[in-house]
């Protein structure tokens, strides 16, 4: 085997369309899990770059604490909508906002 392509057509050979549905769906998961990680990620970086609570990002976002929480373990299926308004309350008008606030 000289390289990855004539890996990959080695271990493949054969593979049926629904071996190749799984395949698919491992990776949709895969990089699902990568987003949650990230996301969690970036939610406490950004909730401590900033000095505020899980308890007042919930007031700022709308989303409940115990939502908040899950998603910081990366457990729960955030909406896109619950993803925009942590995003906005983490990094839209209101963050730089309390940021400077904090910093006088």
């Amino acid at each position: 085997m000289g390289n990855l392509d004539e890996l990959i057509a080695s271990v493949t050979q054969g593979w049926t369309d629904e071996d190749w549905l799984a395949a698919r769906a491992a990776k949709v998961a895969m990089q699902m899990e990568s987003e949650m990680i990230a996301l969690a990620h970036f939610m406490v970086t950004q909730r401590k770059v900033l000095g505020i609570s899980q308890r007042e990002l919930a007031r700022l976002s709308g989303i409940q604490q115990a939502e908040i929480s899950k998603l910081e373990k990366r457990k729960g299926n955030p909406t896109l909508l619950t993803q925009i308004k942590l995003r906005d309350a983490l990094v839209g008008s209101i963050a730089p906002k309390m940021f400077f606030a904090r910093a006088n």
